[in-house]
């Protein structure tokens, strides 16, 4: 019975702590306030962020040319080196910075190749992200790009 009881209260503190994380729901790019190498790529873009053990996934759905969309989702484990799913030799790494900040360092076959800084804005409402370095094309990499809560 005792038992029971603390796993129900672990249950509840570790569910209230999920439902706290401001990354956590559903958030849709703003192109206005973004700065882009290519904001047609970007357009309709909307990122679903769910809390998992350890990290965050992250969902985003793309509209493609076709008039499909194009989903595509990754687990941001905090602290460990993590394959990119369906990218042979992509890993990230994610740390969380405090409540309000993480920082993604991408690496191709062991070697960083960019860092993305994402920003949760003090009211909740919008999402920063700072992305620097080499994209996949190998050319240079500086994005901003703002996402809006929905």
């Amino acid at each position: 019975m005792r038992f029971g009881v603390i796993a129900i209260a672990a249950l509840t503190v570790s569910m209230s702590a999920f439902a706290a994380d401001p990354f956590v729901g559903t958030w849709k790019i703003n192109i206005e306030k973004s700065k882009l190498s290519d904001p047609a790529r970007w357009k309709g873009t909307v990122a679903i962020m769910e809390p998992t053990a350890g990290g965050l996934r992250n969902t985003f759905k793309r509209p493609m040319p076709d008039g499909q969309i194009r989903r595509t989702s990754s687990v941001l484990f905090y602290g460990k080196d993590t394959p990119v799913e369906g990218s042979p030799g992509d890993t990230t790494i994610t740390e969380r910075i405090d409540s309000f900040h993480l920082r993604v360092i991408y690496k191709t076959n062991g070697k960083q190749t960019s860092v993305l800084e994402s920003t949760v804005s003090p009211d909740g409402k919008t999402i920063t992200d700072t992305h620097k370095g080499t994209g996949r094309s190998g050319k240079p990499l500086d994005e901003i790009r703002v996402y809006d809560k929905q």
